[in-house]
């Protein structure tokens, strides 16, 4: 756990010594103390659960035809912005699009898990925006039906009836001041466009400027230091090294732009002179939301038919019947049934069929532990107090962790079932 919060510090601070050399070692105190005591809040210790603790990346499957005219989309944006190196696609909270394999496979799943955070609260945000203009509407609605009601037929009448005929001689001046009914009427704020209820919200960007509107003064780029992969045609490699000189550290900014379910995540390295400028000015990102407005249509409408061929094909009778959770160690890529994970990546009450009790959940994480600790090991078959079987089984850099749900079957017959379904999860070149 404290490798995966060094890893998300070292993202977004750079390295310890870098921060030394530039700020001095009180400010690294007071980065890490921030950091650190804010993550330490987001764990329950005493509920750990085996999804938190290998951390994956949620990967959402595409069709061959859809992940050609991604890939399609993502090379016309980097065409059309050339200071742009690197990007990566989300759908829905899941990663469609890695990059072109520059970025190590550590530092993507920090970024989408940070990702995901913005996302998260962004919607929360949006639904608040427009409970307030729901509100504001019904009261502004409610309101007027009050002001109709008072004045009645009668009233009006009296009203139109009251008021003298002005001369062309007759100043408006005179005529208003010798007619005070006609005040309310004027000063009456429901009828002037001027009160239409406007609740200004955040611009499309995640991470970039708030205001579309405001000064470049506003704009509060964000870095990230990431990893140099030491293959870069292979996004694969995973670093696992936590003395990381400045020399192995690029520097990029980072830019976040969110469209309905569609976020878009650009990489911009500080070495380029254009696109560190460009980071900096406001004009570049108002032209950059409207040609990522309309360039962003067809993409979404893609992903969307996508995401309902996936559902109509429905939860398969792995999926049904048993818990299990598939962890690929080169792509970081996870599935899992063990805890239904809802829009937003967290984890649901668990649906219909066997529910993980604490006690497996446990003997889940000490299976996962065991393999971490003995390399030698392939498999480990234990059973839960409820006589459930519980196994852990890894192969080329690949683990399954299932709990069967059957308590009378024999080890001969889990076996079985454990190598039924390796075979469909560890054979293939897929993400998992």
């Amino acid at each position: 756990m404290l490798e995966l919060g060094y890893e998300m510090y070292r993202i977004f601070n750079g390295p310890f010594e870098y921060t030394v050399r530039t700020d001095g070692i009180k400010a690294l105190k007071n980065k890490l103390e921030e950091f650190f005591a804010n993550w330490v809040f987001e764990w329950d210790f005493e509920k750990t659960e085996l999804t938190k603790t290998v951390d994956g990346i949620l990967y959402m499957p595409l069709s061959d035809s859809a992940e050609s005219q991604i890939t399609s989309f993502v090379n016309q944006i980097q065409s059309d912005y050339e200071f742009i190196s690197d990007m990566f696609v989300i759908w829905q909270n899941k990663l469609v699009y890695r990059g072109n394999g520059a970025i190590p496979v550590n530092n993507v799943r920090g970024i989408w898990r940070h990702l995901v955070s913005y996302i998260a609260e962004r919607d929360e945000h949006d639904r608040e925006i427009e409970n307030k203009r729901k509100n504001k509407e019904a009261e502004k609605v409610s309101t007027f039906m009050g002001f109709t009601r008072n004045i009645s037929g009668s009233n009006l009448l009296s009203y139109f009836s009251t008021t003298p005929k002005v001369s062309p001689s007759t100043s408006p001046t005179n005529s208003t001041s010798h007619n005070p009914s006609t005040a309310p009427l004027e000063t009456n704020g429901l009828l002037s466009p001027s009160t239409q209820v406007f609740i200004p919200g955040p611009s499309n960007f995640l991470l970039g400027p708030t205001n579309l509107h405001g000064p470049d003064g506003d704009i509060h780029p964000v870095k990230v230091y990431l990893s140099k992969n030491s293959n870069s045609s292979n996004i694969r490699t995973v670093d696992h090294r936590h003395d990381v000189d400045e020399s192995d550290i690029e520097e990029y900014y980072l830019v976040a732009y969110k469209q309905n379910a569609l976020t878009l995540v650009f990489f911009i390295p500080l070495n380029s002179l254009e696109g560190s400028a460009k980071v900096q000015e406001m004009v570049f990102y108002r032209s950059f939301h409207n040609y990522l407005t309309s360039q962003s249509e067809e993409i979404i409408k893609i992903l969307n038919e996508n995401h309902e061929k996936s559902k109509k094909l429905g939860r398969t009778d792995i999926d049904k019947e048993y818990r299990y959770l598939f962890f690929n160690k080169m792509t970081l890529a996870v599935k899992s049934s063990l805890y239904p994970f809802s829009s937003n990546g967290s984890l649901t009450s668990s649906s219909r069929g066997l529910t993980i009790t604490s006690e497996m959940a446990h003997a889940l994480c000490e299976l996962h532990e065991d393999l971490e600790k003995y390399p030698q090991l392939t498999e480990i078959y234990t059973r839960s107090s409820t006589n459930f079987w519980i196994v852990g089984k890894r192969s080329e850099g690949r683990v399954l962790y299932i709990v069967v749900p059957k308590k009378e079957a024999s080890l001969a017959e889990v076996e079985d079932d454990v190598r039924r379904i390796t075979a469909i999860y560890f054979s293939g070149d897929n993400i998992y």
